[in-house]
This record gives C-alpha cells, sequence and structure tokens, in this order.
C-alpha cells in the first residue's frame, strides 16, 4: 500500500472531513486517486501545489466546499467550476 493510498483510506475509515493531499508531488495519473470518490464526507479537500490533478472524482463529493487547487500546473478547473459550492475564481 502506498503512503498515499493509506492517507486517503484512513479519511475513509475516519470519515474525516478534512484531507491535505497538498506537496505530494501528483501527477494526475495515481490509481490511488480514484479512492476520493469514496470519500463523500469530505468538506475541505487540499490538492494544491501538485503536479496536475484528474477530477474526475469531484462529482461525487456532495458535501465538498473547499477545494484548494493552488500552484497545479495541468488542473482543468472551468468544466468543474458548476459541482464547486464555494470557491475563489
Amino acid at each position: 500500500m502506498t503512503r498515499l493510498e493509506q492517507i486517503i483510506r484512513e479519511c475513509l475509515e475516519n470519515k474525516g472531513t478534512e484531507l491535505d493531499l497538498s506537496c505530494r508531488g501528483l501527477s494526475g495519473t495515481e490509481p490511488e486517486l480514484e479512492l476520493l470518490k469514496e470519500c463523500t464526507h469530505l468538506i475541505s479537500l487540499d490538492l494544491s501545489r501538485n503536479y496536475g490533478i484528474d477530477l474526475s472524482f469531484l462529482p461525487f463529493l456532495t458535501n465538498l466546499t473547499h477545494l484548494d487547487l493552488v500552484c497545479n500546473q495541468n488542473t482543468v478547473l472551468l468544466r468543474y467550476r458548476p459541482l464547486i459550492k464555494k470557491s475563489v475564481w
């Protein structure tokens, strides 16, 4: 189990409302990121300072009110904008 998978699984088990995955060198292709679809309890998700993130999990995070994507080079945001309840654009 990778450290990334461990962190996400701990969040799932504990039903944590905040998850910090910042500064992890993520490219957006990590298979562990698929687990985020199960984190429906999340209110805050920090994915800042990575290389890029595939946001396909976003529609599943219905309670999310804070999403930090600062300093991600290859993240496509505009198509997901209607799904974000609170954001800074």
